[in-house]
C-alpha cells in the first residue's frame, strides 16, 4: 500500500529542502564587501585621496590657449595628443603612451623633482597634486609673456598598482580614457592596473575595474604595501569592515602593491574542483532532505 504524504508536511519538507540547498551553496558574508555598513550614515576618509608628484613620475601636459599660434614653443618637443577634456589643438607631449604597449617617455620628474619643460626650462613639481602642478606651470607661461591665456592639464602617463595573491587573471579594459587597462601577469595570477585620467583612486575603485576578485578571494586579508622615502610600510586591510574607510591605504598611491590573501589555492583544474564541491553540497543536501523525510514518516 502507497503511503500518501500530509500536503502540509510537504509543503514543510520542500521549504526545509530549498533552504539546506541555499545554506550549502555557502554564506554570502563569505563575498559581500562592508557588511557592517548602515544606510544613510555618512563615513568619513581620515587621510586624503589626491594623488602627489614623485620622483620618477611620467606625465603627459596639454597647454591650450585661445591664441593656437602662439603654442609653437610648447609643441616642438612632442606630437600633439587628446587629453580628456580638452580639445586636440594645443595638446603636447614628448610622446603619447599606451599602457597595452605602445611606446611612451612623456615628461620624466627627476631626482631632484622637476621637469624639463620647453622655454621655461627645470620646473619643480615633485610634492605637487595634478591640480596644483596645472596651476603652477600656467602662472609660470602666463609670467613668460609666451602666452597671454594659457590652459594647463597635467596628467599621469605610469600611475599604476599592481594585484597579487587572489587577483584576476583575465585581460580587462577599464577607465574612461584610452591610457588606461589591466595587464595580467604572463603564466601568473594578478597583473598590472593603470589608470592616466584619474586623480585620486580608493581600492574599491580599482578593485571594480578590474572586475571583482575572484571566489577565493579573502576579502578579511588584504594587505596594501606601499614603498615611503626609500622604505616599504604594509597595511592590513578588511573589505568586510567600513574600517576601511580609515585605513591610510584606503586612496591608493602611484606604485602601491595590492596583494589579496586565498581562501584556497587556484589550479588550472579549478572548474573541475568547483564542480565536485556543488556536487559534495547537493549530495550533502540530499542526505538532509532524506533524513527530514524519514522523519516525517514516523
Amino acid at each position: 500500500m502507497i503511503r500518501i504524504l500530509n500536503p502540509f508536511r510537504c509543503v514543510s519538507l520542500l521549504t526545509v529542502a530549498l533552504l539546506l540547498l541555499l545554506a550549502s551553496c555557502g554564506s554570502p558574508k563569505r563575498y559581500a564587501y562592508l557588511q557592517d555598513v548602515e544606510l544613510a550614515k555618512l563615513y568619513s576618509v581620515e587621510h586624503q585621496g589626491k594623488i602627489r608628484i614623485q620622483v620618477g613620475d611620467r606625465l603627459r601636459i596639454a597647454v591650450q590657449s585661445a591664441y593656437p599660434e602662439l603654442l609653437g614653443p610648447f609643441t616642438s618637443r612632442g606630437f600633439q595628443t587628446t587629453i580628456p577634456g580638452l580639445p586636440n589643438s594645443g595638446a603636447t607631449n614628448v610622446y603619447d603612451e599606451d599602457v597595452r604597449g605602445a611606446r611612451t617617455l612623456g615628461y620624466l620628474v627627476d631626482s631632484h623633482g622637476e621637469i624639463d619643460f620647453p622655454v621655461l626650462g627645470a620646473l619643480k613639481i615633485s610634492g605637487m597634486t595634478l591640480e596644483e602642478a596645472s596651476r603652477f606651470i600656467e602662472a609660470k607661461i602666463k609670467a613668460s609673456k609666451y602666452v597671454p591665456d594659457p590652459r594647463v592639464q597635467v596628467l599621469f602617463t605610469n600611475f599604476q598598482v599592481y594585484l597579487l595573491g587572489a587577483a584576476p587573471v583575465a585581460k580587462t579594459s577599464v577607465g574612461t580614457g584610452t591610457n588606461s587597462g589591466f595587464t595580467p601577469f604572463n603564466g601568473a595570477v594578478g597583473g598590472i592596473l593603470s589608470i592616466s585620467d584619474k586623480s585620486e583612486l580608493n581600492i574599491l575603485e580599482a578593485i571594480s575595474y578590474v572586475g571583482d576578485l575572484p571566489i577565493n578571494a579573502n576579502l578579511e586579508k588584504v594587505q596594501v604595501i606601499r614603498r615611503i622615502d626609500g622604505q616599504f610600510v604594509t597595511y592590513r586591510m578588511n573589505l568586510k569592515s567600513t574600517e576601511l574607510f580609515s585605513s591610510p591605504a584606503f586612496y591608493l598611491k602611484q606604485n602601491d602593491i595590492i596583494y589579496v590573501e586565498p581562501l584556497y589555492r587556484r589550479s588550472e583544474n579549478e572548474g573541475i574542483e568547483r564542480i565536485l564541491q556543488l556536487t559534495g553540497y547537493a549530495l550533502s543536501s540530499i542526505s538532509s532532505i532524506v533524513a527530514v523525510v524519514a522523519l516525517l514518516k514516523r
